[in-house]
């Protein structure tokens, strides 16, 4: 019956969020040529708030644990794991009022109704793994514009998805640039567990009643450290995490 039941109601939310993705590109797009790059926030904003709602349809039950309301005086790098594409508006909602900029895969950029614009427009990187050199570069432009606004730039310091519970080890390039260019930053490690299993049984549907957590863990202050004690020291943090609950 369980099955039953995942099977129609991931149906149904793969009908809503689609169908919402397809018609937020355009509005998205209309917001920033109109009101510009705070208009397209609130869009993306919403967008990914009704995501969660049409998530909830799954019976996807949604906590959140510590502190998302960070001082706006300083820019935010947002350190966290990476488990499922529903990550991203998890981070978006909680942290919408810091306007989350994302280092991501370039193939983000394209085919994605909805996503691709954002990423695109709205002051994220779109970054190609295959060149470092490259990616640093973009990575430091990111920094020194969060550093300039008080922003948040957003992390996965894993390189990819991980279904298997464990914070694993960081590619710790990108991160290092990002640390380098932003001395002043709040660093907030944030461990995601649930997402991973939203497809536990099949790639095709969400299992009925999985549990997501967000848990934004004390920010670690830089100073006095060196960039391989800051990384040790988040990670450490974000495995501890994962283990306690």
């Amino acid at each position: 019956m369980r099955l039953i039941v995942s099977i129609i109601t991931s149906l149904l939310f793969f009908a809503l969020g689609g169908a919402m993705l397809v018609l937020m590109h355009p509005i998205q797009y209309a917001s920033l040529r109109l009101g510009g790059a705070r208009a397209q926030q609130k869009v993306i904003t919403f967008s990914a708030r009704l995501m969660l709602f049409f998530l909830r349809v799954t019976g996807a039950r949604i906590a959140v644990r510590g502190n998302t309301q960070l001082p706006d005086n300083r820019p935010v790098i947002l350190v966290s794991n990476h488990q499922s594409l529903f990550d991203i508006p998890l981070i978006q909602v909680y942290f919408a009022r810091f306007s989350p900029k994302y280092i991501a895969k370039h193939q983000l950029g394209k085919h994605f109704p909805s996503v691709s614009i954002a990423l695109r427009y709205n002051g994220s990187v779109l970054i190609d793994r295959d060149n470092q050199a490259q990616a640093i570069r973009q990575i430091f432009e990111l920094g020194q514009r969060i550093t300039e606004t008080n922003h948040a730039a957003v992390i996965f310091p894993e390189g990819s998805r991980h279904r298997d519970g464990i914070v694993h080890p960081f590619k710790s390039a990108g991160l290092k640039a990002l640390l380098k260019k932003t001395p002043q930053a709040h660093i907030v490690p944030i461990v995601i567990q649930g997402n991973a299993q939203l497809f536990r049984r099949s790639r095709l549907f969400i299992c009925f009643g999985t549990r997501i957590r967000l848990n934004v863990l004390e920010p670690v202050e830089q100073t006095g450290k060196t960039a391989d004690e800051l990384i040790a020291e988040i990670h450490e943090k974000m495995q501890a995490a994962m283990e306690s609950t």
